[in-house]
Formats: structure tokens, C-alpha cells, sequence
């Protein structure tokens, strides 16, 4: 697994949109009562139903700096994350449904789980007339979170919280195998 999600990290940006493991979309409106967001994908371009994805939305310098031509966006995925001008902060997006329209040129995917200071000033920047376009792709593992436990674990040794403590003494243990015609309910009492 680690080595998959390398290879996604390493990889060009132009390779993961062609692979459909990137996505790029507009956020054309949103719902605010349930503060979804609805998404418009160039059609068959767009991510899975209800599988939770991360997403960023794109600033002017991407373009001026990548081209508006997204298969032509060498940069690895790695690169374009660490560059913070090409991408606000990222927040978990879930695609919910899809929604018809005129356009069958494209598709058009409510999305909810969105950071809610996020979705504010999304509404903010569609009232004002903005276009606002997005990368959806797979979230990373959490990989600094486990970083940090295991340096928490190793500097704390003496935090009795962190340490497992067996409730069954396991010398006096003598395990009784049932068989399928038993009563195991009345086995466990």
C-alpha cells in the first residue's frame, strides 16, 4: 500500500487526471441548505459516488505557471501539493449524486462533507461572480498522524495510558471448543 500511494505522490499531475485518479471540476453552485456543493465534470471524467475524496481549489497561478491545458501539467503530484500558490488548503469532499441538466457534455455531482469555513467562502466567491475550479483526488494515508503517535509513544514511556493491559490471565486460560450444536449463549454464561 505504501508504495502505491508513492507512486500516486510521484506521479505527473496529466497522468493521474488521464488515469481518472485526479479529477478537475467547477464548482458551478451550492446547496445551502444541506452545504453541498455541486461539481460540473467534463463528462465520463468524474469521481465515484460516495467514496470520500480530498479536494483543493485552484488559484490564477496554475494556470499562468501550468497552462490551461491539464494534459500538459508535468508536475508530479507531489510538486503541485507543495506548491501553495497553485491551491488553497484542502478539505474531505464526498460525491453523493448526480444531478441532470441540459448539458450532456458534462456531469454534474452534488458533493457534501465539505469543510464548512471552505464552503463559506466558496458561497462568498460564486456570489461575487467567480469561477472557481477544483482538483478531487483520493486522500493520502495518514501518515504524519502515525509519525506523530509513534514519537509521542517513544517520548512518553511513562504515560500509563499508552500502555495495554491484558484482562485475561492467560496461564489459568483453558479455551472450551464449541460445536454448532451447542447453546453457545448458555456456553458463556
Amino acid at each position: 500500500m505504501e508504495d502505491e500511494y508513492r507512486s500516486y505522490y510521484n506521479a505527473p499531475l496529466s497522468q493521474l487526471f488521464q488515469s481518472e485518479e485526479a479529477y478537475l471540476g467547477t464548482i458551478i453552485g451550492v446547496n445551502e441548505k444541506n452545504s453541498h456543493i455541486i461539481v460540473k465534470f467534463k463528462k465520463n471524467f468524474c469521481p465515484r459516488l460516495k467514496f470520500p475524496m480530498n479536494f483543493v481549489v485552484l488559484r490564477s497561478k496554475v494556470w499562468q505557471e501550468l497552462g490551461s491545458d491539464i494534459n500538459n501539467w508535468s508536475c508530479s503530484c507531489r510538486e503541485f501539493f507543495e506548491t501553495k500558490e497553485f491551491h488553497t488548503v484542502y478539505s474531505e469532499i464526498k460525491p453523493l449524486y448526480f444531478l441532470k441538466r441540459e448539458d450532456k457534455n458534462y456531469d454534474y455531482v452534488g458533493c457534501g462533507s465539505v469543510n464548512i469555513e471552505l464552503f463559506n467562502s466558496i458561497c462568498k466567491a460564486l456570489n461575487s461572480g467567480m469561477t472557481i475550479w477544483i482538483v478531487m483526488y483520493k486522500p493520502f494515508p495518514p501518515t504524519q498522524y502515525m509519525l506523530n503517535l509513534r514519537n509521542y509513544s517513544e517520548w512518553n514511556t511513562d504515560d500509563d495510558s499508552l500502555l495495554l493491559k491484558p484482562t485475561v490471565q492467560y496461564d489459568n486460560w483453558k479455551p472450551e471448543e464449541l460445536s454448532t450444536n451447542d447453546n453457545i449463549a448458555q456456553s458463556l454464561d
